[in-house]
């Protein structure tokens, strides 16, 4: 330890004269050596990072040229003081014992890590580089970076008494600490404690807990000016990089995917001076008297790694001495005061790597061609965005402005137009904007106020339109003309901002509140006028408004021409839909039906949509759009997805179209992103639960229907549930492409589509009842299809299995389960085999039935079907399998696509099928096992080969075209297969078909057919011969 003291230490020391500060000063010191350099005795920050009092000697000689000279002589000895015992103490918050390791709680150090060193995309990298480090160093490294984390509210604690948990463990470090400091008033122990920690948070803005004038006596030299201490105490800590040490806040935020970077900077002991850059005068010479807002930086590394860590913090660092100018100057200007702090800017180019060309390099931008891109057509193709992006600019701003509460009442925009002039005026009643909202992010492209980190932690609940920080760019899509007037409450004068290009300067005017031109305002907001070029596009602004904003949540007039104001907008989703409906478009689209309209709010979501009556069969059904093809008013139909109330895309929600008449207004934290041009939604996880959302609420409403229509209109169940398809057409059509099949697929395995016989009872079940029972009956038979028809009329809810017992006895149907619907809806078939197979199949030919059980598909499943042949054929070659597809479908003969027709991939249990070779159940064509032509299939498949795939398609024609329910002879079927071959002559040569295996295979193979609903006969079958 050094005896000599800096300029500060020694103002620190005159101030232990004080009565404010009654204690030992060398004491202090002496003993504060001793406990940093307890740091990394037990093995933590030991390796690469020295916290021993040689780093407190370093940063009070930053301090000393941090500080401006005409600031140091402002100081009192106060400020002196606590800087100098906030640098003394600020670290030892580090200290950590073997003890303390050893009973740490492993299970709160790991659930910390998951919440602040892996989260998010960052901390995913963050977790893979974290594998890196050896297995005995890792829970070292995580605890050292657990503690790093704290340590500044562990000092505080040891500090100003108030330990409890985790930080009351270190009894004799708080004990030693408290004699040191022990005579302080507890005002002034409570002073050092709040500027130790406050270099490990981020909250350097408040004036309210950083007080610019606390008092510690009854003299002005008792005075402290705790949030310049703060900023003076967090920058020397920053800069501190020197060869011996890196600094505290080295933490995930600085270099947040790679925290080996870190460990071989520190390593490599690089750093070599952090200094005052020399100004340039104006004669290009260095002037070491000329005020400088510029820190560099020397450092020379062997490795890259240690480079990019040791770079990528300086950025972290430089962001953090302009927050501090930022927030010294706000509180020069608003209080006075003599305490400066110049430094905004860090210059790295003299930090070298060993082997690497001795300067650095990095992206740059062509500023001009940049923003002519910018505000071309290349980002923004719609001169309409204009407009949008001005007018969701002034929502946001009112909305900030007056609250949630308050904004409907009082917010008001109003969007003038005046032909003659060309000239577009847009004028809010928001916050307006300060000099420093102007500086850093009205005209600094890609800068927005809403998502800089201090506003967004002062307003943790706002949740913006404007993110990108570029809606001013797009007024010289159209203009070359921009004036902006705004007023800030927080400011005492207005300001006048005129642009004449975008490539040029921009004057900024300082007008007194009551000016004229200030005048519109009433004391806060801002106002856009664009003089538009004569070759800018022509743009219906009242149109343009009404399409973007929706549900702008305040008052929007547009005027005009100096005519009367038309208001914008609805209050909710409901109110756009009603609006619609009653308009002469809506009418026409309704017709005579009685319609309504319904709206759901959930989890920040807003939905409304139309059902309409059917007068016939008395269901609600959803209320499609119409053919969108020939509407030509589709752009004036309120449907689509609206995010904070601007419309974003417009076609149905959830779906890549127009389908349904819904409109839906996502809002706050859970609502989707939007790309730059905000012209769609990104793929995000807010997404995804949006549209996950809107699915549900569609299935609901159509369950809400099916229990109405039992409950209101008498129907009985079966009756009821049988609608279901038809209540949801439009939400479940294949012309409604769904914009995430995945949440879809849900979504129906949620609608009642199933009625399901269980001990003695028949209830509606969804795809997600059906998968918890596990496995069920289906029996096919015409019997049965008689009595459901029964069952659908009856006016209680009886059951199938009743009646039967009552006409044939309890034995005549399966125990168990059994589902009665399956195949009267193809919604319900197409639904049911998304998670169900065949596991065994019993007939009774005598009885005309088939008794198929179904339990829930395996990862495999137990049948091959012909699409999964064609995929991989695919693989192989696309062409081949085109071509294939293009001759099956054109053969008129097939009955069956290969889409539904099944060959068995395991043994499935069979009973009185012994005389048949397949069997027709659920729409489908299932081969019975132990056919020779399906063992060959799945032989083919499975050696998956080119030519073996093909070989199994063909024998998956050749069953498709010799099923029958009669009996042929061999001939009859040898004739037919060559009439068929010489179809596939070309596709057959091409894959080198065997086609004297296939007649082989046909020869020992059963093609005759059990079909339980085939037989039927009609006048005129008897003309019908079957080849």
């Amino acid at each position: 330890m050094g005896n000599k003291l800096t300029s500060i230490e020694t103002r620190a020391l005159e101030a232990t004269q004080l009565s404010a500060f009654p204690v030992n000063f060398m004491e202090i010191r002496r003993n504060v050596t001793l406990l940093l350099g307890e740091i990394g005795r037990y093995g933590f920050f030991d390796e690469y990072t020295t916290h021993n009092f040689s780093h407190v000697e370093e940063m009070l000689q930053i301090a000393e040229w941090i500080i401006p000279e005409e600031t140091k002589e402002a100081l009192t000895s106060a400020d002196c003081f606590l800087l100098t015992m906030s640098i003394y103490f600020h670290d030892l918050g580090l200290l950590i014992t073997r003890e303390e390791f050893e009973t740490r709680n492993r299970a709160k150090i790991l659930l910390w890590a998951e919440n602040h060193l892996f989260n998010g995309a960052d901390g995913q990298d963050y977790r893979s580089r974290i594998t890196e480090i050896e297995d005995g160093q890792r829970d070292r490294f995580l605890y050292q970076e657990y503690v790093r984390f704290h340590h500044g509210s562990r000092i505080k604690s040891w500090l100003d008494g108030s330990m409890k948990g985790e930080t009351a463990n270190s009894f004799d470090v708080v004990t030693e600490i408290q004699k040191l400091i022990g005579p302080l008033p507890v005002t002034a122990k409570r002073g050092i404690a709040k500027l130790c920690e406050s270099h490990n948070l981020d909250d350097i803005d408040d004036i309210s807990k950083y007080s610019l004038s606390q008092p510690y006596g009854n003299s002005r030299d008792e005075e402290v000016n705790l949030q310049y201490l703060a900023v003076i105490l967090r920058t020397v800590d920053l800069l501190q990089v020197s060869k011996s040490r890196a600094p505290s806040t080295l933490f995930r935020v600085i270099s947040p995917s790679n925290p080996v970077s870190q460990m071989e900077w520190h390593k490599q002991n690089a750093v070599t001076r952090v200094r005052k850059k020399a100004t340039v005068d104006q004669e290009g010479r260095t002037d070491a008297s000329l005020p400088s807002d510029t820190i560099e930086v020397f450092a020379h590394f062997f490795e890259a790694e240690g480079f990019f860590g040791l770079t990528s913090y300086l950025r972290y660092a430089e962001s953090q001495l302009e927050r501090s100018f930022q927030a010294i100057e706000k509180s020069r200007k608003q209080h006075g005061g003599l305490y400066l702090f110049p430094w905004r800017k860090i210059d790295d180019k003299n930090v070298e790597a060993e082997g690497f060309i001795p300067r650095t390099f990095g992206f740059e931008l062509d500023q001009s061609r940049i923003l002519t891109l910018l505000t071309g057509h290349t980002l923004y193709n719609d001169s309409t965005v204009v407009i949008r992006e001005l007018a969701q600019n002034s929502i946001d701003a009112v909305r900030l402005r007056w609250g949630e509460h308050d904004v409907k009442a009082n917010g008001k925009i109003v969007i003038s137009w005046d032909r003659a002039k060309s000239e577009l005026l847009v004028i809010d009643n928001g916050t307006g904007m300060t000099q420093e909202v102007i500086e850093r992010h009205l005209l600094k492209v890609g800068s927005s106020r809403y998502q800089d980190p201090q506003f967004r932690k002062e307003h943790p609940n706002f949740n913006p339109i404007s993110r990108f920080g570029i809606g001013v760019l797009t007024a010289f899509m159209v203009a070359d003309s921009v004036e902006i007037v705004t007023v800030s409450p927080e400011e005492a004068e207005a300001r006048q901002i005129s642009l004449r290009t975008v490539h040029g300067k921009y004057l900024i005017r300082l007008l007194e509140k009551t000016d004229v031109a200030v005048s519109h305002l009433d004391g806060h907001g801002t106002s856009f006028k664009l003089r538009l070029r004569p070759s800018a596009k022509t743009v219906d602004v009242l149109s343009t408004v009404q399409r973007w904003i929706v549900f702008p949540g305040c008052t929007v007039e547009v005027i005009i021409n100096d005519e009367e104001p038309v208001k914008i907008g609805f209050a909710k989703p409901s109110e756009a839909l009603e609006a619609y409906l009653s308009s002469h478009k809506g009418k026409r689209l309704i017709s005579n039906r009685d319609y309504k309209v319904i709206e759901k709010e959930v989890a920040g979501l807003e939905f409304a949509y139309a059902v309409s009556k059917d007068e016939f069969f008395k269901d609600w059904a959803l209320v499609g759009t119409g053919d969108t093809r020939y509407r030509h008013e589709i752009e004036e139909t309120p449907v689509g997805t609206c995010v904070e109330g601007v419309a974003v895309d417009f076609s149905t929600p959830g779906f890549t179209g127009q389908t349904i008449l819904a409109i839906a207004n996502a809002t706050g934290r859970s609502a989707p992103r939007t790309n730059v041009a905000r012209s769609a939604l990104e793929d995000t996880p807010e997404r995804a639960s949006t549209i996950a959302k809107i699915y549900r609420l569609f299935a609901e409403q159509v369950a809400d229907e099916v229990e109405r229509l039992t409950a209101t209109e008498n129907y009985s169940l079966s009756w009821a549930v049988g609608q279901a398809p038809f209540i949801a057409a439009p939400y479940t059509s294949p012309r409604a492409p769904q914009a995430d099949r995945v949440a879809f697929a849900d979504s129906i395995a949620q609608l009642p589509l199933f009625l399901v016989e269980s001990g003695g009872t028949r209830k509606a079940a969804s795809l997600n009842n059906l998968v918890a029972r596990g496995e069920f009956w289906l029996v096919e038979a015409p019997l049965i299809r008689s009595v459901e028809d029964l069952v659908r009329e009856a006016p209680s809810n009886v059951t199938a299995r009743s009646i039967i017992e009552l006409t044939h006895g309890k034995d005549w149907l399966p125990e168990g389960d059994i589902i009665s619907n399956a195949m009267t809806s193809s919604l319900a078939l197409e639904t049911l085999y998304k998670k169900f197979e065949l596991k065994e199949i019993r007939a009774k030919e005598s009885e005309r039935r088939i008794d198929a059980k179904l339990g829930l598909a395996g990862n495999q499943g137990l049948w091959l079907g012909g699409d999964r042949i064609l995929a991989r054929i695919r693989k192989f070659d696309a062409r081949l399998a085109s071509l294939f597809s293009e001759i099956s479908q054109r053969r008129s003969r097939s009955r069956l696509g290969m889409s539904t027709l099944w060959v068995p991939l395991d043994e499935i249990p069979t009973s009185g099928l012994e005389d048949y070779g397949s069997v027709d159940v659920l729409r489908a064509t299932y081969v019975l096992p132990g056919q020779k032509i399906a063992e060959r299939i799945v032989e083919f498949y499975q050696n998956d080969t080119l030519e073996s795939l093909m070989q199994a398609a063909i024998h998956f024609e050749a069953i498709n075209l010799l099923r029958s329910r009669a009996v042929r002879s061999y001939e009859t079927n040898i004739a037919m297969l060559q009439r068929f071959l010489q179809e596939f002559g070309e596709l057959i040569d091409e894959a080198h078909i065997d086609t004297d295996a296939l007649l082989n295979t046909v020869r020992v193979s059963q093609f005759r057919n059990f079909d339980p609903l085939a037989w039927q006969r009609r006048e005129g079958d008897e003309f019908d011969v079957e080849f």
